[in-house]
């Protein structure tokens, strides 16, 4: 096949040993090598903490504080059963090193600063690789927190990020926000004209942290209430509509010219940021191209803050079949054209070929 389109969690299925090697034939693959560095929570936060420091600028413009957590068991004076010495040795210095790139202490001195200067600060926790809401906790308790990952049996990453206690509402309700941001072989960047905002079926109440379906946005999560679909259909508010409420609502804010300029930026970013990590295959036969989902909040001073990437995204089913017919568009027919040529639209727009619905956001 020329074409190959894997489930982003049978990746490892794609023969690339196989791929690229005859001359004669150009091939694509739906996802790009070592897009974990992005995608999995704890790794987005190193790799665009540090692209962000090397350049002098502060990550915790883009993203909550966040600090990465691991399971801390207390030491054994026995080896595992079963276990050699060789391997206890190895899994010793496993520990070893994940102890030492725990940041418990550094966020424990944070929660303790904020205290004493008369601050209270709450927290959201979630595992590195979860996905659909499970597992997330809130708390203003950072060592209940601590006593949680601890009591983890996987030797998975945590990612513990100040929580956002203030967002921006709509309607009295949070949300938040879902784009869908296609990576073309040439490392290009398209963001999909219509995203959608994910809203709670209640009302927000900071004060109660315990109530996760005012606080959990993802549909996962909303659609155990019987309130779901209450408000929106899906629970789903188009940028459209988005539009029309804070131009009604907002004080001459608008999302068209407050907001999407924001999302853009940190899109192209954040891939910016994981361009030395990913394999791109640039002049060869095999190239790649990928579709993320980049999650985002907005705070109450109408600041975006990314959350997370996903780099195997759901879609609203009524986008399916223009996103699809764009990806095919922008990424895939491109590949394929004569002469060699390679990449989707133009910025701002699509070239020959391209998709109206995605819009090339990269320079």
């Amino acid at each position: 096949a020329d074409v190959w389109l894997c489930d982003g969690r049978k990746k490892n299925a794609v023969p690339y040993a196989l791929l690229g090697q005859d001359a004669a034939r150009r091939q694509i693959v739906n996802y790009y090598r070592g897009s974990g560095c992005i995608t999995l929570k704890s790794m987005m936060v190193r790799t665009l903490g540090s692209y962000m420091r090397e350049r002098g600028s502060d990550p915790w413009t883009v993203l909550p504080v966040t600090y990465i957590l691991y399971p801390r068991k207390p030491p054994s004076a026995e080896p595992a059963q079963g276990l050699s010495a060789i391997a206890a040795a190895r899994e010793a210095a496993k520990r070893k090193k994940l102890e030492a790139e725990d940041e418990r202490e550094s966020m424990l001195e944070h929660h303790r600063e904020a205290a004493a200067g008369g601050n209270t600060v709450s927290w959201i926790l979630k595992s590195s690789a979860g996905g659909k809401g499970e597992g997330i906790s809130i708390s203003r308790d950072a060592s209940e927190l601590i006593a949680s990952v601890d009591a983890c049996d996987k030797e998975t990453a945590w990612v513990v990020s100040r929580y956002l206690e203030r967002p921006m509402l709509f309607s009295g309700r949070k949300f938040d926000l879902r784009c869908w941001v296609l990576l073309d072989c040439d490392y290009a960047v398209h963001l999909f004209e219509e995203g959608v905002l994910r809203t709670s079926s209640f009302q927000y109440d900071d004060k109660d942290l315990g109530n996760k379906l005012q606080h959990l946005t993802n549909h996962c999560v909303q659609a155990t209430a019987a309130e779901f679909g209450s408000h929106e259909e899906g629970n789903e508010v188009s940028f459209a509509q988005m539009e029309e409420y804070m131009q009604r609502e907002c004080d001459g804010k608008t999302f068209h010219a407050d907001i999407l300029p924001q999302l853009k930026s940190i899109c192209c970013l954040a891939l910016e940021a994981g361009r030395g990590k990913m394999e791109v295959t640039d002049g060869s036969n095999l190239r790649q191209f990928q579709l993320f989902g980049f999650d985002f909040m907005i705070d109450h001073e109408f600041k975006v803050w990314l959350i997370e990437i996903n780099g195997n995204p759901a879609s609203r089913e009524s986008l399916l079949p223009d996103m699809a017919r764009g990806i095919v568009d922008t990424a895939i027919t491109p590949h394929f054209a004569r002469g060699g040529e390679v990449g989707g639209g133009g910025k701002g727009g699509p070239g020959p070929g391209g998709s109206p619905k995605f819009v090339r956001i990269s320079e």
